[in-house]
């Protein structure tokens, strides 16, 4: 089914535990440009591995107040070896994570190696967030060295931004040696070197990082 949708935005959906769900390649999301999830808190993850094929104009994802999300893509095996070779998100500009609690990692690497277009990245609130691209060891030694060399390429990143982050030990796979903008707050076991560091109450500190923001998201 070809769904010509440019905005998809779900708000206060408390029973929804993935935005697609039927038979594998039921949904082509040629036309979606912007997503963005808020408060629903059954969410475990946002796209099948399936539907992530068919992404070529995603420009925007935002997604705030998921407590129950473990994973932004569907942790499918069958779907690792085909994904590995392509790029998920050719457009995407923007990426905002805030206030999801049980998210471990953003993205996998097998499943994503490349965000040709990302400027900004933003996460925030997340607990038990321990790595941004989570490599996976193979039972292989080959395959092991293999993943080790593994990079994820963001070649135009401008904007960084991670915030309230207590369990991240580091973020590897961002060179932020090119980044004109890096924002660090309450991130006890991540080291940035040149990052700035800010340490602001709630109320300054979310206007502050808005405001920054801003002109990267336009």
């Amino acid at each position: 089914m070809n769904l010509s949708l440019e905005t998809i935005e779900l708000l206060d959906l408390p029973m929804m535990k993935c935005p697609f769900v039927g038979l594998k390649y039921s949904f082509v999301l040629k036309n979606l440009k912007t997503m963005e999830i808020y408060r629903c808190e059954k969410l475990e993850i946002v796209f099948s591995a399936s539907v992530i094929r068919c992404l070529p104009q995603l420009v925007s994802l935002r997604i705030e107040e998921c407590k129950e999300l473990k994973h932004l893509i569907e942790d499918d095996l069958e779907n690792k070896i085909v994904q590995s070779s392509n790029t998920c998100f050719p457009k995407l500009e923007t990426l905002v994570v805030e206030k999801c609690k049980k998210l471990k990692c953003i993205f996998k690497v097998s499943i994503c190696k490349e965000f040709p277009e990302l400027k900004v990245l933003l996460i925030r609130e997340a607990n038990e967030l321990e790595e941004i691209f989570k490599s996976e060891l193979g039972d292989k030694k080959d395959e092991v060295e293999e993943i080790s060399k593994s990079e994820v390429e963001i070649p135009n990143l401008k904007a960084v931004g991670f915030a309230n982050l207590p369990s991240l030990c580091h973020a590897q796979g961002v060179h932020f040696q090119t980044v004109e903008y890096r924002f660090v707050h309450s991130c006890q076991k991540l080291s940035l070197t040149s990052a700035t560091s800010y340490n602001f109450d709630d109320d300054i500190f979310s206007y502050n990082l808005g405001t920054h923001f801003a002109k990267y998201c336009s």
